[in-house]
């Protein structure tokens, strides 16, 4: 993958195919995202893992630590962030009369959060990357193989490596392969896609070192499990999401990821030319449209498909 030297500013836009659909999806979409967002939390609160990320407002910091204090949690401040929608690989500097936030670590200890919090402190500037990122992985819980898979490709300069991941897929679970278009099959487990992440689709919050990475499935179940044990609101309507087929497109630091029914548009990775990874689903979501390509043409014939409530 060639990389071309600029870079993109973080967004992510989402658009619907039709109004119809806008209107019975989008609600389902944000209870998902959110489901997401909260299982970050509980995973650490319920110890399956020490650590996780968090972004807080400064006019919030008050109530927020408040909030974490009554779940047994403690928050590190790192450093002063700018506010950003959508997808980034750095932090944005804060500017003058701007929204901006701390971004720390909230640890189920004192100790967790204060170790993440060391382990952030010494930085390489030339590519944000925490110089002790295997302590911090362990932290939050990732695997071993996917900590090396992420600190290989972000050295090398692939700060979204999606196409990566998906070079690294068995070739049992690959139905076609080519120099610039990977296209997989349905039988990777769709808990461990990542590829709607840029709008909080997702349940693992690493990049995993391949999609059939077996490791992260485990840690996606136990998320899953986790998350239905609590009855967690929009955990289904996440699964569900996860299931459609999804087309990821990349070119010149633009990604577009199709689904049948809405399309991401989101900064990425500046490569060329355009890279294509189509993943097969097992559910095709009523009333989605049909069309001549993919996600929209072959969907519906996958063996086993499942119709998905609208």
């Amino acid at each position: 993958m060639e990389l071309l030297d600029f870079s993109m500013p973080p967004f992510a836009r989402i658009v619907w195919a039709s109004k119809l659909l806008k209107e019975a999806w989008e609600p389902r979409l944000n209870k998902a995202a959110k489901a997401y967002h909260d299982l970050e939390k509980l995973t650490v609160v319920h110890g399956l893992r020490s650590c996780h990320t968090e972004h807080i407002p400064q006019q919030h910091m008050v109530s927020q630590l408040q909030s974490l204090a009554k779940q047994g949690l403690t928050f590190a401040p790192i450093q002063a962030v700018g506010s950003y929608s959508g997808f980034s690989h750095y932090h944005p500097p804060v500017v003058d009369g701007k929204p901006w936030a701390w971004y720390g670590a909230v640890g189920n200890t004192p100790q967790s959060a204060w170790e993440f919090a060391n382990a952030s402190s010494a930085t390489d500037e030339s590519r944000h990357l925490p110089i002790d990122h295997r302590k911090i992985g362990t932290l939050l819980g990732y695997p071993t193989c996917c900590q090396d898979f992420f600190s290989t490709v972000w050295k090398a300069g692939y700060m979204d490596p999606v196409w990566q991941e998906a070079e690294n897929c068995r070739p049992e679970n690959v139905k076609k392969k080519s120099q610039y278009h990977i296209r997989l099959k349905s039988t990777i487990p769709y808990e461990t896609s990542v590829m709607l992440r840029y709008i909080g689709i997702r349940i693992l919050p690493h990049i995993p070192c391949s999609h059939d990475c077996q490791h992260s499935a485990k840690m996606a179940k136990d998320w899953v499990q986790l998350g239905r044990d609590l009855k967690l609101e929009g955990i289904e309507d996440l699964l569900e999401i996860l299931q459609f087929p999804i087309e990821w497109d990349c070119l010149k630091g633009t990604a577009y990821v199709s689904t049948p029914i809405f399309k991401v548009e989101t900064n990425s990775v500046t490569c060329y030319p355009k890279h294509v990874i189509q993943k097969e689903g097992t559910i095709y979501p009523q009333n989605a449209p049909k069309g001549l390509k993919f996600p929209w043409n072959e969907s519906w014939k996958f063996e086993g498909i499942k119709g998905g409530n609208c």
